[in-house]
């Protein structure tokens, strides 16, 4: 059905990724992927990150669209 399609389409498009940033980026990012850890440089300090009741709301609607998203895709299992 269609949501095997949202599925391959992902697919596809994750490992377009992956290869662009092999070969313009110049950066593997299989053997972080499978182990979970990438070193990187030194950063400058940063801000601190907001912590107010928008950024939760944001959030909290980001969160309920993604799983609006994941039962629609459960549902077309059909």
């Amino acid at each position: 059905g269609a949501g095997q399609w949202v599925v391959i389409a992902l697919l596809v498009l994750h490992a377009a990724a992956v290869l662009i940033y092999v070969l313009f980026k110049r950066q593997t990012l299989v053997r972080p992927m499978l182990s979970g850890d990438k070193g990187v440089a030194p950063a400058p300090p940063l801000p601190a990150s907001r912590d107010d009741w928008a950024s939760r709301g944001a959030a909290l609607l980001l969160f309920a669209l993604c799983a609006a998203l994941a039962r629609w895709v459960a549902s077309m299992q059909g």
